[in-house]
């Protein structure tokens, strides 16, 4: 294994215990409206944005499919309840 991908694994298995740890706020603990951005995930450049380029604005809101939406465009997701995010007031 090369020292760079050595140096990557080991900042993602202490990324993991941070979050395990640490007390976060979740999405279960929104509101509904309240906007956030998610939290990214080791590795995560795509998907929610991560923090390595422009980052998506969500929306909280209750449905049956979905329960956020996507501010810039109104596209719908799902998020689970134990996904860490970052509000934005």
């Amino acid at each position: 294994m090369s020292k760079a991908k050595a140096n990557l694994m080991k900042r993602m298995v202490s990324w993991r215990e941070f979050v395990k740890e640490e007390p976060h706020l979740t999405f279960g603990d929104l509101r509904e409206g309240e906007t956030f951005i998610a939290f990214p995930s080791p590795g995560d450049n795509s998907g929610h944005g991560g923090f390595l380029k422009g980052t998506y604005l969500f929306r909280k809101q209750s449905g049956l499919q979905s329960n956020c939406s996507r501010v810039c465009d109104n596209t719908l997701c799902s998020n689970p309840d134990e996904m860490p995010v970052i509000k934005i007031i």
